[in-house]
């Protein structure tokens, strides 16, 4: 089954991460990472229930709870059937064995940013469809999250060599299988 052009959700198919791009980020147009994100952090939470003294708005300017979802995937699927990934609006790149957000185009102009989507139908399940991402054009290098560890346990996911199971179809490790779940319009 292969993905067809939108907005997805994207979690780790070993306990149901969400992966992007950290809120707290520093404001320069340097790469952004993409990280294994802790549970629960699918959206932002709501403004402060605070107002100004100072500015004379109607009171319900400030009290209406805002959701802005900054964990969505736009995926796009190219006419040469690779794909190319953004998150939160920039494109998603692979360099150094890490994977990045460009904020800058012209930045990942030298780094993989077309991917080859396979399906783990494996572990398809609730909706969710699972797949493993490696670099376009046959290479062996895919999206991998590194073990968890107690000194980092929401890590840089990274681009590396993918393991891959002597069975037909094959099979991956969990922590290298992504699960896709389309956005609701």
């Amino acid at each position: 089954m292969s993905l067809t052009s939108g907005q997805y959700y994207i979690t780790t198919a070993d306990g149901g991460f969400p992966i992007g791009r950290r809120l707290a980020e520093d404001r320069s147009l340097l790469p952004k990472g993409i990280f294994k994100l802790p549970l629960g952090t699918e959206s932002v939470p709501p403004i402060a229930d605070v107002s100004p003294p100072f500015f004379p708005l109607p009171p319900f300017t400030f009290h209406t709870p805002v959701f802005c979802v900054v964990r969505q995937w736009d995926v796009e699927k190219l006419d040469n059937g690779n794909y190319k990934l953004r998150n939160r609006g920039a494109i998603v790149g692979g360099t150094v064995g890490h994977l990045f957000a460009f904020l800058m185009e012209d930045g990942a102009a030298t780094v993989t940013t077309e991917w080859t989507i396979r399906s783990d139908t494996a572990r398809t399940q609730d909706g969710a469809a699972a797949y493993v991402i490696t670099e376009a054009g046959g290479s062996i290098n895919g999206w991998l999250v590194p073990t968890l560890s107690e000194i980092e346990p929401y890590p840089h996911v990274n681009v590396g060599v993918l393991i891959v199971g002597p069975s037909e179809p094959p099979t991956f490790p969990a922590n290298e299988v992504f699960m896709f779940k389309k956005v609701e319009a």
